[in-house]
């Protein structure tokens, strides 16, 4: 009798050995597939998600620009319209025939006779030359206010100074 219980702690040590060695099997095939399966595709993911982020971002930051492009354009077509308008006022350059020209028209139109259109000299201010011109001539008293109101409205800058009136 003494065999079958000999028999059964050999069967039931082989059964444990069995076991224990099923556990450290899966123990050692568990760390081998962490280790060097999930462990790479995690970091893997982890920085492809981190990308992806990081392209989103840069996407959001490109519509933000596009809007503001869009606008940024429209405000510098009208400022180049205002500049157009102020170099119309005060041109870059003198553009004295067409000045002489401008003036000559509004005092025939508003019957000032002018005898002479004299340049004077020219002083240079932060922003623009201002040229001095010394014009004599004869007019009603209406009509020269008539002409000083037109030369005050047209497209050129005048200012009246040192008027005389005899």
């Amino acid at each position: 009798m003494a065999e079958p219980q000999t028999q059964a702690k050999k069967a039931e040590s082989e059964l444990i050995k069995t076991v224990v060695a099923v556990i450290l099997f899966t123990g050692v095939c568990g760390f081998l597939y962490f280790r060097y399966v999930w462990k790479p595709f995690s970091v893997r993911i982890e920085a492809a998600e981190t990308k992806i982020s990081q392209v989103d971002s840069d996407i959001a930051l490109a519509h933000g620009t596009a809007k503001r492009l869009d606008k940024i354009t429209e405000e510098i077509a009208k400022l180049k319209v205002q500049q157009e308008a102020a170099e119309k006022r005060l041109p870059r350059s003198k553009d004295i025939p067409g000045l002489i020209k401008s003036v000559v028209e509004d005092s025939r139109r508003h019957k000032v006779f002018l005898s002479v259109i004299a340049p004077g000299p020219s002083v240079n201010k932060a922003y623009y030359t201002e040229t001095n011109y010394e014009l004599r001539g004869s007019a009603a008293y209406r009509d020269l206010g008539h002409f000083l109101n037109a030369i005050s409205g047209s497209m050129r800058i005048f200012n009246v100074k040192n008027l005389s009136v005899n």
